[in-house]
């Protein structure tokens, strides 16, 4: 029975079970009428009759109907079986009737439901961020739109997010694969490497290649929603410093200065997040803050500690940022020139919380600042009390 009705549409299941509905009740009504109207036809049985004489006391006996109306048994059995069939040919019809009406009202009824699944089938990835229309009717295939276009606003940010991901997960995975790149045609154009060099080389291929497989775990692990170790004592002037190394020859095609400012600040957290914040940062500076100036190009970074976060300052002599670009920059938006930043910034958040801020601030006369904030862990706090 399951299967049967499983295959039938909405609108024949509707109709099937007013049409039961409709037939247990015309059935009860006919019973309960029909037993009614037959026992008050057997109930015409004896007749008492009074004779009332003014000289003497009534005089009262029964007598059956029959014997003066010889006739009446048998009009009353034809009665009674009339009765019993055309009350059931009306019954039938009642319920013949209703179940006609209850397929093409169920047809009506079941309309804007049909619009909705018709819109539905239309819908496809490309698509996802243009809402269904609401019908104005304020009942439940209304609510049922409403509550579907908020699935597909979901869904369409979750398709934005895995794109975005995909885009910012290449980017990530390719610089280190520059770094290696750069430092191995810097090592090509030497006619006689020393073996120095060649120590060097290869100690850069290790670093990097393990800084990947580093790497491709964050990208896991943020897939499935993780935490990573974040109990790492970190000497932020030493992990500054690894950034400057990398990306010294980087800096020397582009005739750009590296300067680290005196200071340190040792914090607990992801030494390689941290590392990819900074690396990510002072590589944008580099390459894109200083096309088209003239002058000395110079980068630096100062790193400091507060109360309850550290700062570090990336700043640069270079061009100003435009100040819709700054807006959007500020405001986690991917633009032309800094890429990777938002991804930047949203692994900060969701390992750091809210606290941890990128802020990017145009200065006087020329370039720019990025300030880069991380909250200390608990534990840091408290040794920073105890001193």
């Amino acid at each position: 029975m399951k299967k049967i009705t499983g295959k039938l549409s909405l609108q024949w299941r509707l109709t099937l079970i007013t049409a039961l509905l409709m037939t247990v009740t015309c059935i009860l009504m006919y019973f309960f009428i029909s037993q009614s109207a037959v026992a008050g036809m057997e109930d015409l049985g004896d007749y008492m009759i009074r004779i009332d004489n003014t000289d003497s006391a009534p005089i009262t006996f029964n007598m059956n109907p029959s014997v003066l109306f010889p006739e009446l048994s048998d009009q009353l059995q034809l009665t009674k079986k009339l009765f019993l069939t055309k009350g059931l040919m009306v019954t039938g019809i009642i319920i013949l009737l209703s179940s006609i009406c209850t397929y093409f009202i169920s047809r009506q009824a079941l309309l804007p439901l049909r619009r909705l699944s018709q819109e539905v089938n239309q819908i496809e990835v490309q698509n996802l961020s243009e809402a269904l229309e609401v019908p104005a009717t304020n009942d439940e295939i209304s609510r049922l739109t409403i509550s579907f276009n908020k699935m597909l606003a979901r869904l369409d940010e979750a398709f934005t997010a895995q794109k975005q991901f995909s885009a910012n997960a290449a980017h990530e995975l390719r610089t280190p694969l520059a770094v290696i790149q750069t430092n191995l045609e810097v090592f090509a154009r030497r006619e006689t490497p020393a073996l120095k060099d060649y120590q060097e080389i290869f100690s850069m291929l290790q670093e990097q290649t393990g800084r990947l497989s580093h790497l491709a775990e964050i990208l896991l692990d943020m897939t499935g929603v993780q935490t990573i170790e974040r109990s790492e004592r970190i000497s932020l002037a030493a992990l500054t410093d690894e950034v400057f190394c990398d990306l010294a020859s980087v800096a020397e095609q582009k005739e750009v200065e590296l300067i680290q400012q005196e200071g340190d600040c040792i914090i607990t957290g992801s030494y390689l997040l941290l590392y990819r914040a900074v690396y990510n940062l002072v590589e944008n500076a580099i390459k894109y803050s200083f096309r088209g100036y003239e002058g000395a190009h110079r980068l630096t970074i100062e790193v400091s500690k507060a109360e309850e976060q550290m700062h570090i300052i990336i700043a640069n002599n270079g061009r100003h940022i435009e100040e819709d670009q700054l807006k959007d920059l500020n405001m986690g938006k991917e633009i032309k020139n800094h890429f990777g930043i938002s991804n930047v910034r949203k692994r900060l958040k969701l390992y750091y919380g809210e606290d941890a801020v990128i802020y990017f601030e145009n200065v006087s006369p020329s370039g720019v600042k990025v300030h880069l904030f991380v909250p200390l862990q608990e534990e840091q706090k408290d040794e920073d009390s105890s001193y």
